[in-house]
């Protein structure tokens, strides 16, 4: 895109969007949205609809595929043995970080044992 040839269509995750809106490197869709689905807002599950929306810009920067909904699992022993709180719905990426680093296990020798969670890579 940076060299001027941008694929016509993309299949992408959703925080990649925001990086590349915010390099002016995608194509407002919402003209192509109010001419062909008139009743697009009713036709997608409203926060999925709204994730394609980007406020900063006001584009709309894509197009509904799929929903990804991501899950949290978590061993409660494991955080009972690390004197970790359960997660909450105020945790932010930060918050899940610092559980995660904490429960971590390595043995004797450095070798992870137990990771404490997995992160998905911010853009």
């Amino acid at each position: 895109m940076a060299a001027g040839t941008a694929p016509d269509i993309i299949s992408v995750w959703s925080p990649s969007l925001e990086t590349w809106a915010k390099k002016d490197q995608l194509l407002d869709l919402q003209p192509l949205v109010d001419a062909d689905f008139p009743d697009a807002d009713t036709r997608f599950i409203d926060f999925a609809w709204e994730q394609m929306w980007n406020p900063y810009k006001e584009i709309r920067m894509a197009m509904l595929a799929d929903l990804d909904i991501t899950s949290l699992y978590y061993d409660k022993r494991a955080f009972d043995e690390a004197g970790v709180d359960y997660p909450s719905l105020e945790w932010d990426v930060a918050d899940y970080t610092q559980a995660a680093t904490a429960l971590t296990v390595a043995d004797a020798s450095g070798s992870v044992t137990r990771w404490g969670g997995q992160l998905r890579p911010e853009v």
